[in-house]
Formats: structure tokens, sequence, C-alpha cells
């Protein structure tokens, strides 16, 4: 790169460098509340025109060479992350601005997710690419995922399903629920399914038990968790209707779209006996779990039980 050329996000990244100094620094908190604040308001300002930049789509999927998009996401990321971690550190992850713009970027990444065709799913002649995450952006998306749901907890399903769930035209759930941290939660672990179906390289699907952890931990107990992971298997659009390369198909990808009877069954049984048992192993089972609703193996309890890659 030429001197005379600055490298996408550097003004993203100047933010973030001044968050992480103040994170640093040993001084009195209302001092930093006030800095982080500002800084909040700035990245605010410079929401839409980076939200518009990532959601630009090619004909094809540019190379890094040639593509500023991932530099620029990552770079986002990376500040989004830094600034809700100082919130926190101060006691203010409670502001409203700031959940806010966090659940706006957990439904951008979301969006960015449902743009990326998985294994199986039909290839439209001349549909648009979105950004590509074979990079750091999307180590800085995992990242981001699992604090915002940290750090927001259950409230930002809720958040999540205002802000998507008109765009998506979803067809009405089995339940007949309209719960919106139901649909919200369900929308959130589709996407982490599309992840697992190939919409992240596979170096990246080695994050999702942190994920998952962080989202039991939002939900607070078992059962509202398994209704999520279970939402997320079944949420779909309406007949008709498209959102990022889907249409009209369960957002989870191919393999949600066609579970059969049976091994949904087999799916539901699983998740609910992992998610009885109380050490840590049990993330990376369901991780095994949804991996196998994907194709990669067969769904039994010794394949479960043994794969801790």
């Amino acid at each position: 790169m030429s001197e005379e050329v600055l490298p996408a996000g550097i003004f993203i990244n100047s933010i973030r460098e001044i968050i992480v100094k103040l994170r640093s620094a040993n001084l009195d908190q209302q001092l930093v509340h006030g800095a982080v604040s500002s800084c909040l308001t700035v990245l605010s300002s410079t929401k839409h025109s980076v939200f518009s930049a990532l959601g630009t789509q090619t004909t094809t999927e540019l190379s890094a060479w040639e593509d500023p998009r991932p530099t620029v996401f990552e770079a986002w990321l990376l500040a989004m992350s830094e600034l809700t971690n100082i919130f926190f550190e101060v006691g203010c992850h409670d502001n409203q601005h700031l959940k806010q713009l966090g659940s706006e970027t957990l439904a951008l990444c979301i969006q960015i997710l449902m743009s990326k065709r998985v294994e199986k799913e039909k290839v439209v002649p001349g549909q648009m690419e979105c950004l590509s995450l074979d990079g750091p952006q999307t180590l800085a998306m995992v990242d981001f995922f699992e604090r915002s749901i940290q750090v927001f907890g259950y409230t930002i399903f809720s958040e999540t399903a205002t802000l998507l769930h008109d765009q998506m035209q979803l067809e009405v759930l089995p339940s007949g629920t309209n719960d919106p941290s139901l649909i919200g939660g369900g929308i959130i672990t589709a996407s982490i399914y599309r992840a697992a179906s190939g919409a992240v390289p596979p170096w990246a699907i080695e994050y999702v038990p942190s994920i998952l952890k962080s989202l039991f931990h939002a939900c607070g107990e078992r059962d509202p968790f398994l209704a999520i992971l279970f939402t997320g298997a079944e949420i779909s659009l309406k007949e008709g209707h498209s959102y990022g390369v889907i249409s009209g198909s369960k957002l989870g990808g191919y393999y949600y779209d066609t579970l059969k009877p049976k091994a949904k069954e087999e799916y539901i049984k699983k998740a609910q006996e992992i998610c009885a048992c109380d050490d840590n192993t049990k993330w990376r089972k369901l991780k095994a779990l949804v991996k196998a609703v994907c194709g990669e193996y067969l769904l039994s309890s010794e394949s479960i039980n043994n794969y801790y890659v």
C-alpha cells in the first residue's frame, strides 16, 4: 500500500485506540464515563456510513486486496467490543444508547451471515455477493457476538426481533407464539446454525461453544435456552419472501430445512440430555450436535460424547 493511502477503517481504529488507552489509564470513573460517552457519540455518527458500506453487494466475492469492506467490518466490531467492555467496567452497560448501537451491530452481523450461501443451497444466477468472511473480521465478529450477549443479556433478544422481524417476513412459529424474546433468540441461534453450515470458515466454528455458553447464561435457565435452540432450528421465511440469499426457507440453512422428523426428534432429545449435564463439556457436545445436523456425522450418542476437537 502506498504511504499516501490510508487503510480502510483507520478512523474507527483511532476511536478504538482511545478506548483502549482509557481502559488502561488510572482515571476517575466519572472522567472515563464522559470520555467513552463521547466515543459512543462519534461511533453513532458514523454508523450509517459504515453500515451502508458493509451492506453493499457485488456480483462476485472480491479478494481482500480488492475489497475494503472486511477491514472496515473488523475495525467496527473491534471498536464496539472495546466500547461495550469499558461501559461494563464502569458499571454503565445498561446505557440505552450503547444497547441500541450494540443491538444494531449484532443485527448487522446476522444480516451478513444470512447473506452467505451455505452448502447445498441453490445458486441463483447473478445473485449478489456479500463481503468475505474468510479473515480476521470473522474472529472480531465471533468476539462481538459473545461479548454483546454476555453484557446485554436476555434483553438483546427482543431488540434483535424488533430490528429484524419485519425485514425478514417470518412464518408464524409452530408453537404459535409471538414472544419477541423467543423470536429474537431464535434468529440469533439460527445465524449460529447457518455459520456452522458453512457461512464462515471451518476454523471459526470452534468458537461456537463459547457463544452457546453466553446464550445459556443470558437465558438464565435451561428451559428458555432450549426454547431458543429449538426455535432457531424452526424459524423460517414466509413463502415467496427473501432475505439475504434465503428464499422462503429456514434461516439456519439447507440442513435444517431438510431435517426429517425422526432426526428432529433425536436432535431435541439429545439437546435436552446435553443441557441437563452440569459440567463444561456440554458446550462442546452441543457444538458437536449442531455440526451433526449439518451432515458432518451421524446423530449418535457415541459420536457426540467422543467429539472433543
